[in-house]
Order: C-alpha cells, then structure tokens, then sequence
C-alpha cells in the first residue's frame, strides 16, 4: 500500500530547523503575484489576507495563503496588500499543519 502523494505545499515549504516534532513548521519563500483582504473593502485587523505566492525556485507553482490580518506589520501595508499593489514583493512565511490538516499561518514577513 502506497502514501498519499505530497501536496504541493509538502513539496514546496521546507521544515522549519528549530520545529518540536509533533508539530512541524513550515517556511515558504516566494513572491507575491496577487493578494486581497476578506471581507472585501475591509482593511482593519478583522480582517483575513490572502496572498498568491510564486515560491522561490519553483515559477510553476502556485500557492494561495491565508492569514491574519495582525501578522501585517502594519495598516499602511495591509491596506497596499488589499489593493493589490505588492505585485513582486518578496514575502517569507511560517507555518504549521493545524490537526485539519491546513497550513496554519504564525508568522508573515514581508518587504518591499
């Protein structure tokens, strides 16, 4: 009996080295292609990002990530992401399998 094929997160993201075995982290680098905020028209910390990262290396793929609006390091930012106005910005995300089996988001570094 074969495993279930990788997703392309498993294939993409790369473990985080400092992770406790139970509960991995994951890394993702890339760039942002398109992002908006939900709901639509709200930019506040309510909010949930969504972000459409090519990761680094690989220009095939394709990766949609959602996160907390508090993980933006600011409004001003937040507000640029819900124009979509990051076109090419490099981003770095943290993030670990929720027991779902989602990618939850702890941690969002972005630059311009």
């Amino acid at each position: 009996m074969s495993a279930a094929a990788p997703s392309a997160v498993d294939r993409i993201a790369r473990p985080a080295a400092d992770a406790p075995a139970e509960a991995p982290e994951l890394f993702l680098l890339g760039s942002i292609v398109d992002s908006w905020v939900e709901p639509a028209g709200s930019c506040d910390w309510d909010s949930r990002l969504v972000l459409q990262v090519v990761p680094r290396g690989r220009p095939r793929e394709l990766l949609t990530v959602e996160a907390d609006a508090v993980l933006v390091p600011d409004l001003g930012w937040l507000a640029d992401l819900g124009e979509n106005l990051c076109h090419g910005s490099p981003v770095r995300v943290k993030a670990r399998r929720s027991r779902s089996g989602d990618l939850e988001v702890t941690e969002l570094d972005l630059d311009r």
